[in-house]
């Protein structure tokens, strides 16, 4: 088998990955899950795509970001390039901080509640909450 016949044969390339993601988000709990998941990786890239916007407009090249941040370069160019980064809060603190941005924070829009499963005990339990707020 030949390097071009092994290619054709991934799951990308055969359209079986789309099959695949159909039956798994025909279960409603995969489905909420995929929903949050993409929604928090599509929030992630629309902050990093900000700070790389900030940074140009600071006029810094990615090396002198990194010098402010006190972080080898190939370490920023893989934050704001590398579609799967995925830095911790520190790590995006320290950016803010060497770009002299400020984080802020606002209450999001209503959003329709999650309803959790059958059997599946809540988050936090009614009885751990101060009397008079459950």
């Amino acid at each position: 088998m030949n390097a071009e016949a092994d290619k054709t044969e991934t799951i990308e390339n055969t359209g079986e990955w789309e099959e695949l993601r159909a039956r798994l988000l025909d279960d409603p709990e995969v489905r909420e899950e995929y929903k949050r998941t993409s929604h928090s990786t599509i929030t992630f890239r629309e902050i990093l795509q900000k700070v790389e916007a900030e940074r140009e407009k600071a006029g810094l090249s990615k090396a002198h970001l990194a010098h402010r941040m006190g972080v080898n370069p190939a370490s920023v160019r893989r934050l704001l390039t590398y579609e799967g980064s995925n830095p911790t809060l520190k790590t995006m603190l320290t950016v803010f901080d060497a770009l002299e941005l400020e984080l802020s924070l606002k209450p999001a829009p209503r959003r329709k509640c999650t309803k959790r499963a059958v059997g599946t005990p809540p988050l936090i339990s009614p009885s751990a909450l101060p009397s008079g707020t459950a």
